[in-house]
């Protein structure tokens, strides 16, 4: 993690992206009508993967949802953070290892959360960040595999439906982590690994994350770290001369998005660890992502080197101030209470108007599109409990809206409604039927479901969506499944094209219709967490019908429905219970 501060060049404020053929022609066209006239025409660049418009930018945020007996700042949702700030944000950080850990209390893999993104209702991207914690020899081509079929669930449309970006093996030109400063392991591994993904799918955004180079190397080399790799000055030894980040670069055709891991925590005059509240320096991230005094060295500016050379969008992967609340003495086991200094307010702030609120830096570095605040309280560097958090003061988050709202409505990019069945890069639609008729069927649904969907008995089931509800692919999922997470045929005997199906999950269940031809071949949408799709026996889930209720749905096909949800699909245009709960 980062440390410090301070000011640094200044780079362009502009980039070139390659013109599409329509707006090569169209740029033709009005010079060839208005020879006489000077024209000039700015075409619409082409974005990266999931990179929203220049000027835009995401806040997105890594929250802590481990058990509150765990950790200080456990207990806190995607779900809590959106209302604690009053907005959608556009991304949230989950971790997982690589191979999967194996939970000491249930026995299962422990995976990001995707659910957890699902409970916003909303089109925010899910970034996972792996960990090789046994290193780049530590897992094989079966936790590869599973990986990339996890990612490719995940943004697939006719399942999760969800943006997902990829963190592998962050933060590795540090000394903490086993897999750390071991470039050319990294580089093979990192290459590996994309390739295995794009050879399956194109949906997945390629982070590549390392810590920024402040106070690099960080203290002595790890004892397997490749100092000869490293020593890019060639002077023989691993010091602040050195490129920090060059020699893990895996090429611009592994990437689609740069970024850092960035934090405030202190002047180095303050001394380490740092246990002093400050505030950052009005140039704090320009100086962290450029270089300058107490900052990286200005010989590698990271943002020149990376975003601006390739064309990259550039994000702080994780980042914030440090609020210094305590020190553990690890002698003696004594905790000292830390003066509040200038106070979590006014050093949270500084953090974030040097360039989240920061107009300047804005135009200066409009590449910079995403950040993704680290919202824990954390014990570290031998001893020192900070807080990271700026959505749970109430000054502060107060502060923090009122800034938000300074800065423009146009100035950042929330996340809009989730809008299930539509492919994330928006380059892929998922199948449609033919069919039309009436179904009458057996209502697969209880009651606490039906009232927790909050749609029973309404004329749009799930288009709209319910509270518990989910929308179905090409159809409709009504009162509960949240996550979808498993979808078995139920009945047969349906017209021709019609497949009603019905979602289980561990609290609720849920029924729905969508094309048989569709459906044949996916008999359970997907698994846990974008996991392989697990199999289920069909006499399993048809006995367990609850309720005895019949509903008459009348399907028809529909090309132009809800703007707010998806093109042309099965649509229940007429939904009339024939008994009430």
């Amino acid at each position: 993690m980062s440390r410090d501060s301070a000011a640094c060049a200044k780079p362009p404020h502009h980039r070139k992206r390659a013109l599409s053929p329509f707006s090569t022609l169209a740029a033709a066209l009005v010079v060839l009508a208005s020879a006489a006239i000077l024209v000039t025409v700015t075409p619409t660049t082409a974005l990266g993967l999931y990179e929203p418009a220049d000027g835009k930018l995401i806040i997105g945020a890594w929250v802590d949802t481990q058990d509150p007996k765990d950790s200080p700042s456990g207990g806190d949702s995607p779900s809590q953070f959106n209302a604690r700030i009053g907005n959608s944000a556009g991304a949230f950080m989950f971790t997982q290892d690589i191979p999967l850990e194996v939970s000491p209390y249930t026995g299962a893999t422990v995976t990001a959360n995707l659910s957890a993104v699902e409970a916003t209702n909303t089109d925010a991207i899910l970034i996972i960040t792996v960990y090789p914690k046994k290193g780049f020899s530590g897992y094989n081509d079966s936790d590869v595999k599973l990986l990339v079929d996890q990612l490719d669930n995940i943004s697939r449309p006719d399942k999760s439906s969800r943006k997902v970006m990829l963190r592998f093996a962050p933060e590795m030109n540090g000394n903490w982590f086993s897999y750390g400063q071991q470039p050319k392991a990294f580089v093979a591994a990192f290459r590996d690994l994309v390739t295995k993904i794009r050879a399956q799918t194109k949906r997945v955004g390629i982070i590549w994350a390392p810590n920024a180079g402040n106070n690099y190397p960080f203290g002595d080399p790890r004892g397997d770290a490749d100092v000869a790799t490293l020593d890019t000055s060639g002077n023989q030894k691993l010091d602040n001369d050195d490129d920090p980040y060059s020699p893990y670069w895996p090429g611009e055709e592994y990437v689609d998005w740069i970024a850092l891991s960035l934090y405030w925590k202190g002047f180095l005059a303050d001394g380490y660890p740092h246990t002093v509240n400050n505030e950052a320096p009005a140039g704090f991230v320009e100086t962290m992502i450029q270089g300058g005094q107490e900052g990286p060295n200005p010989k590698f500016p990271f943002y020149t080197m990376f975003a601006q050379k390739y064309k990259k969008p550039m994000m702080i992967s994780e980042g914030g101030a440090a609020f210094q609340m305590a020190y553990t003495n690890p002698t003696t086991n004594t905790t000292t209470t830390l003066a509040p200094g200038v106070g979590r307010l006014a050093l949270q702030r500084s953090y974030w108007r040097s360039y989240l609120t920061n107009a300047t830096f804005a135009s200066t570095y409009p590449l910079f599109k995403l950040t993704d605040l680290f919202e824990f309280v954390k014990t570290e560097d031998g001893g020192v409990t900070r807080d990271f958090r700026v959505s749970v003061d109430a000054e502060t988050v107060a502060a923090l809206k009122a800034d938000i709202s300074g800065a423009g409505a146009g100035r950042f990019a929330w996340a809009g409604g989730f809008r299930f069945g539509m492919d994330p890069t928006g380059t892929e639609t998922l199948p449609t039927g033919t069919a039309t008729g009436t179904v009458t069927a057996t209502a697969s649904t209880t009651k606490s479901a039906a009232t927790a969907g909050g749609a029973w008995g309404t004329r749009r089931v799930g288009v709209g969506g319910g509270g518990g509800g989910r929308r179905g692919v090409d159809g409709i999922l009504f009162a509960g499944d949240l996550e979808n997470r498993k979808v078995v045929p139920e009945v047969a005997a349906l017209p021709p094209g019609i497949g009603l199906y019905r979602a289980l999950d561990d609290d609720s269940v849920g029924g729905g219709l969508m094309p048989a031809s569709y459906a044949e071949g996916h008999p359970l949408v997907h698994g846990f967490n974008g996991l392989p799709k697990q199999t289920l026996p069909v006499a399993q889930i048809t006995v367990d019908l609850v309720a005895n209720m019949t509903t008459k749905y009348t399907v028809r096909r529909k090309a132009d429905f809800e703007p707010s949800w998806a093109p042309a699909a099965f649509v229940l245009a007429d939904i009339q219970p024939v008994s009430t709960l």
